[in-house]
C-alpha cells in the first residue's frame, strides 16, 4: 500500500480538494472523507454483524479510482448528468446519488449495483427502502448498504445521544438505533438472500470549547467507538466576535452544497452583516479556511440553512 500510495501524493487529507470540478470535488469527498465511528457504541452493540468500512477500505477504493476522478475533472459530463436526474436534493439525497454513480461506474472496484432506492413493500404499503443492493465479485455475497451524511454538534459529555443536528430530535444516537432497528432489518429482497451489510457514516463532528476539559475517563468511552480521523470543525451559540479576530481572517457564510466539501468562488472581502443558523468558513487573506464552525443561534424562528440552495 505505501508504494502505491507513493505514485499518488495527494492522496493525503482532504485528497478530494484536488480537484477543479466542484461535483467531481463532492464524488472524491464521498469516497475519500473518513467514517464518523470506527465501531458501533455500547448503546447499540447488537449490531456487530453490521460492518462499518474502515479508513483503509476507502483509501483502497480511493487509489482505485483515482484515474477515473481525473478523467471526470477533464470531463465531467457524464457525472454532471447523472446528477442532473433528480436536481434540488437534499444533502442526504446527494451524497447517496454521488455513492450510487461510483457504485455504477464498473470496472473500478469490486462491486455491482443491482438497485438503489429499493422500495420495501407490504401489498400496497411502502414499509421504507434500501438504499442500495449490491453484489460483491470478490466474495460473491449479496450486500445491504445503508448510508448517511450527518453534521452534528457535540454536547455534554459527547455520548452518541448529545451529538446533536440542528433539529434537535436528529442525534447520532437516534440514526444509529435507527440504522440498525430498522434500515437492516430485512433479510431478503426481491428473492435475493442478503449475506452482508454495511453502514457508511461520514459527514463531519462540530466539537464545542468546553471539550478540552473533558475527563480522561469520558475520552476514553468516546475514542471507544468515535472514529480518531473523523472530520471535525467547532460550533457555537453566538457569532464570533469581530473584535477578537486577527485583521488577516475573515468569515463566509458557506453554501449548501458547500456542507460536503468547499467550492471555488468568489470570497467576500468583509464580515457577513447578520448571522444564521448554519456552517460559516474563517479564511485568510489567501483564501486558505483555518476554521469550520457551525452556528446554533437560540432563536426559534430562523430558517435551518441546509433547505435552502443558497
Amino acid at each position: 500500500m505505501s508504494d502505491v500510495l507513493a505514485q499518488y501524493p495527494a492522496l493525503s487529507t482532504e485528497a478530494w480538494l484536488s480537484f477543479c470540478d466542484p461535483i467531481v470535488r463532492a464524488l472524491a469527498f464521498v469516497i475519500a472523507s473518513p467514517s464518523l465511528i470506527h465501531a458501533w457504541p455500547a448503546t447499540v452493540s447488537r449490531a456487530n454483524n453490521i460492518e462499518l468500512p474502515t479508513d483503509a477500505f476507502w483509501q483502497r477504493q480511493l487509489i482505485a479510482y483515482w484515474p477515473r476522478l481525473c478523467q471526470l475533472d477533464q470531463n465531467p459530463r457524464p457525472l454532471h448528468h447523472a446528477l442532473q436526474l433528480r436536481p434540488n436534493l437534499k444533502l442526504g439525497h446527494y451524497f447517496e446519488d454521488l455513492l450510487g454513480f461510483w457504485l455504477a461506474d464498473e470496472g473500478w472496484h469490486e462491486f455491482v449495483l443491482i438497485e438503489q432506492g429499493l422500495q420495501r413493500m407490504d401489498g400496497k404499503r411502502t414499509l421504507g427502502e434500501l438504499d442500495f443492493l449490491v453484489e460483491n465479485l470478490e466474495t460473491g455475497q449479496i450486500e445491504h448498504w445503508e448510508v448517511c451524511l450527518k453534521f452534528y454538534l457535540g454536547e455534554g459529555s459527547l455520548k452518541p445521544a448529545e451529538w446533536v443536528g440542528l433539529q434537535r430530535k436528529d442525534t447520532l444516537g437516534r440514526k444509529l438505533h435507527h440504522l440498525q432497528q430498522q434500515q437492516f432489518a430485512v433479510r431478503s429482497i426481491q428473492g435475493l438472500r442478503i449475506d452482508h451489510r454495511r453502514a457508511v457514516i461520514k459527514g463531519r463532528l462540530f466539537w464545542p470549547n468546553s471539550a478540552n476539559q473533558q475527563s480522561l475517563a469520558t475520552m476514553h468511552e468516546i475514542q471507544a467507538w468515535l472514529s480518531p480521523t473523523a472530520l471535525r470543525g467547532t460550533w457555537a451559540d453566538t457569532p464570533p466576535s469581530r473584535s477578537a479576530l486577527p485583521h488577516s481572517h475573515h468569515w463566509r457564510r458557506a453554501h449548501r452544497l458547500e456542507w460536503v466539501t468547499e467550492q471555488a468562488e468568489p470570497i467576500p472581502t468583509t464580515l457577513p452583516q447578520y448571522w444564521t443558523n448554519g456552517l460559516y468558513f474563517q479564511l485568510t487573506q489567501d483564501h486558505h479556511i483555518v476554521e469550520r464552525r457551525m452556528l446554533r443561534l437560540r432563536t426559534p424562528t430562523l430558517q435551518l440553512p441546509y433547505r435552502h440552495n443558497v
